[in-house]
C-alpha cells in the first residue's frame, strides 16, 4: 500500500478460503493477522464487512483506521472506472 504521502507499506497475504462470490479469508504471515472478508448484496449495494483476529496492538491506532479509509476510496474508484465504460 502507498499512503498518501507516497510513504510504502508492504505487506503479503495468502488466501486461505475463497468462497466466491461471499468470502474471503486471508492471512498475513508476517503480522500474525487473519481477516475474514464478506460480500453481502443490501439492496442494489454491496455491504463488506471485514474482521480481523491477531491484530498487533500497534495496529489498532487512528492510523490503521486512514488506511482502512484509503482502501475503499481506491476501490471505489476502481469500480467507478470500470462501471463507467
Amino acid at each position: 500500500m502507498v499512503g498518501p504521502d507516497g510513504a510504502e507499506y508492504p505487506n503479503r497475504g495468502e488466501y486461505v478460503e475463497v468462497d466466491k462470490p461471499s468470502r474471503i479469508v486471508l492471512t498475513e504471515p508476517d503480522t500474525g493477522i487473519t481477516a475474514t472478508i464478506t460480500f453481502a448484496e443490501v439492496e442494489d449495494k454491496t455491504e463488506v464487512t471485514i474482521h480481523q483476529i491477531g491484530v498487533p496492538e500497534r495496529f489498532l491506532g487512528p492510523e490503521a483506521e486512514a488506511g482502512f479509509a484509503a482502501m475503499f476510496d481506491k476501490l471505489e474508484a476502481l469500480l467507478d472506472r470500470w462501471t463507467d465504460d
